[in-house]
Order: structure tokens, then C-alpha cells, then sequence
């Protein structure tokens, strides 16, 4: 085989590598350049708070809302000590922050609809909380269904 002949590279060969220096590598990438991380903060540049508007309105009901139904149902339901005890839990979760907002809501139309004795709509409240949050409602749902069943 003759040495000027040019043979196409197969699939695993290394790239041939020109060692001239006739086209260097550039100096700087684009992947070098960094941005220097800023010194000191000037709090006037952020957005200026208004200091007189209300405080942004939440869907979330109130906690003394849906405490005042929770003790109801607690009071309703004191022979039954798993489901006095679960409801106990619910409130105790509540208070201490446990609960997201979309939860907050589900359970406070939950309570709401065991203390208005509305079946079908507390069993659809309570098949929320069971598939979209099982996580957090797994250790007392048993008992709410066992209260919706007993209405």
C-alpha cells in the first residue's frame, strides 16, 4: 500500500492530532469566563416594600375556623378514644406546622362537611387527602372514614 493513499478512520480510532502551530488553540473560552461574585449589596436597589398595603389574602381557612369543628367533632366523639385520639392528632399536626395549604383547606372542608353531616362530600375530601396526600394523612384516615361511616 502506498503511503499517500488516505484511509477514512474507523469508529474507535483516537483523532489525529495536528502538532503544527500553524492554527493554535483560541486563548479564552467561552466556558473560562466567570463573573465576579458582587462585593457589596445596596438594599436600596431591590423593589421598595409599601409599608401601608394589607397583607396578601390566602385561600387557606383560618385555624380558629377549623379548630372550633375539630373540637366539636372531639367533643361528639368521646366514647370512640381511636377517633377522639386521631382527631387530637390532626389538631396537634395543624399547630405545629405539618400540613401544606392545599392540606389545611382539604381538611377544614373535611371537618366541615362530618359536623354539617354531608357524606358525599366528606367522602370526597377524604379521597383527596388519601391519594393526593397519603403521606401526611396515612396515620389518621382510617378513623375520619370510620366517623363518615358512622354518620
Amino acid at each position: 500500500m502506498s503511503k499517500d493513499k488516505k484511509v477514512d478512520p474507523g469508529w474507535n480510532d483516537p483523532p489525529m492530532l495536528n502538532y503544527t502551530t500553524s492554527n493554535p488553540p483560541p486563548k479564552s473560552r467561552i466556558t473560562n469566563k466567570r463573573v465576579a461574585f458582587p462585593i457589596a449589596s445596596n438594599s436600596s436597589q431591590g423593589s421598595p416594600l409599601n409599608v401601608n398595603a394589607p397583607p396578601p389574602m390566602g385561600s387557606v381557612v383560618p385555624p380558629p375556623v377549623a379548630f372550633v369543628n375539630i373540637n366539636k367533632l372531639i367533643d361528639e366523639n368521646s366514647g370512640n378514644d381511636t377517633v377522639k385520639m386521631h382527631l387530637e392528632l390532626i389538631k396537634n399536626m395543624w399547630q405545629q406546622g405539618q400540613f401544606t395549604d392545599d392540606v389545611k383547606v382539604l381538611i377544614s372542608d373535611l371537618v366541615l362537611s362530618v359536623c354539617e353531616k354531608n357524606a358525599a362530600k366528606a367522602n370526597e375530601m377524604l379521597l383527596k387527602l388519601s391519594t393526593g396526600h397519603s403521606d401526611i394523612s396515612n396515620q389518621w384516615i382510617e378513623s375520619i372514614k370510620q366517623l363518615i361511616n358512622n354518620m
